[in-house]
């Protein structure tokens, strides 16, 4: 791209960003639905908080932001809440995503931020960090590894920094889908499914498997969610592209990470500026699928367990791809199902979030496990595993917090 191009893009992007700013008429609508807001009650961990900041600081009214400007666009859980609520429907997870970037690139990131954006996305540290949890796993040393490996396997690591949610819906709609002819089909292995969870990623392959599919486990990179909301948004391009490369021969991909699959399905827009990616990005989106999608369309009849059980709404699943029925009737199928109130509520671990914020996040979380245990459910399930580092601290006291897959495996 020349420099005139890159500059017109850039242009037109900080357009964008005005033009969505300015959508905001501070109605407070986001204010009743915001998480960090009922347990803080402070407007700038609202939308119309940091909307009003950003603008603030594009148009000059706030010559300089730094560090806590910056803080104050990283104080949110991209959960996409207030975008449901908002008149205008404005996607404030877009703005804060883009708000990082701009921050970042002037003020420069965070050690942190920098060391999860591009630990994530190397293959090596990947395969380095699944190596060393297995150790420390199989030595039965949790206090070594700062309390993320559980005691029992099947029980799910908390609180480490995983993918953070961002675009909150999927500029690819694409309608009801038959598995008819899907032959050739990838499983993408998710950071944090290949890291934290890997006998659940085994589970969801078993359940492919059963559901009569041919899956192939190939190599891919991170599907750059985590690069995006820590500010590294060239990273996050650099990693769509070899996924797409990757990817582009499988009839159909599924992902047990809710997370991925939005941020898969979200390529077009993150390759927008470059017609020939964009157009390859597209046909690769109309072929992901989450896993309790891709088993309801297929008629998948899990085995029925005696067991009680209720279901959290990841974020990106629910709200970014609108993913509600599939997993749930999966679930009556294979147990006593039992749906919780506010089930689509944010649990507060937001990937890193908890990690940086774990006062607020621990507020949160007590709120949905209120409601979780007013089921008497004996099993939480969800498909995302950030969320399962984050519910997995409820676990205890006749319950267990899993994956989906580990429920409706065969």
């Amino acid at each position: 791209m020349t420099d005139c191009k890159k500059k017109s893009v850039q242009n037109d992007d900080l357009l964008n960003l005005l033009n969505l700013l300015n959508q905001c008429d501070r109605c407070g609508a986001c204010t009743l639905v915001c998480p960090l807001y009922e347990v803080n009650a402070l407007d700038r961990a609202t939308a119309r908080g940091k909307l009003a900041l950003a603008k603030a600081y594009l148009t000059g009214l706030l010559p300089e932001g730094g560090a806590a400007l910056q803080e104050a666009m990283e104080y949110c859980l991209l959960c996409g809440a207030c975008s449901e609520v908002c008149p205008s429907h404005i996607m404030t997870a877009d703005a804060m995503v883009d708000m990082r970037h701009r921050l970042g690139e002037k003020y420069g990131l965070s050690l942190f931020h920098r060391a999860v954006g591009a630990g994530l996305a190397s293959p090596g540290f990947r395969n380095l960090g699944r190596a060393g949890i297995a150790a420390a796993q199989a030595l039965a040393f949790p206090k070594l590894t700062g309390g993320l490996l559980p005691a029992n396997p099947a029980t799910p690591r908390t609180g480490h920094p995983g993918p953070t949610a961002l675009h909150t819906t999927s500029p690819v709609e694409t309608g009801p889908r038959s598995t008819e002819g899907l032959k050739n089909i990838a499983y993408f292995t998710g950071c944090a499914m290949g890291l934290f969870f890997p006998k659940a990623a085994d589970a969801s392959v078993r359940t492919l498997q059963a559901a009569g599919f041919q899956v192939d486990r190939p190599r891919v990179d991170c599907c750059g969610v985590p690069q995006l909301a820590h500010g590294l948004a060239e990273r996050a391009r650099s990693l769509a592209k070899d996924n797409i490369a990757r990817l582009e021969p499988y009839d159909a991909i599924v992902t047990d990470c809710g997370s991925c699959a939005n941020s898969l399905r979200e390529y077009p827009h993150r390759l927008a500026d470059d017609q020939d990616w964009a157009l390859r990005a597209t046909a690769l989106a109309k072929k992901i699928w989450s896993l309790s999608e891709l088993l309801y369309a297929a008629g998948y009849q899990p085995p029925h367990r005696q067991l009680r059980v209720t279901y959290h709404d990841s974020c990106h699943l629910n709200r970014g791809l609108g993913v509600h029925e599939a997993p749930r009737a999966l679930l009556r199928q294979a147990a006593d199902y039992i749906e919780m109130d506010r089930a689509d509520r944010c649990c507060g671990g937001s990937g890193s979030f908890a990690l940086e914020h774990p006062a607020v996040a621990k507020k949160i979380l007590a709120l949905k496990e209120s409601d979780v245990r007013a089921t008497g459910a004996q099993v939480l399930v969800s498909e995302c595993p950030s969320c399962l580092m984050q519910l997995g601290k409820m676990a205890g006291k006749g319950l267990q917090v899993l994956h989906l897959s580990q429920v409706i495996c065969p």
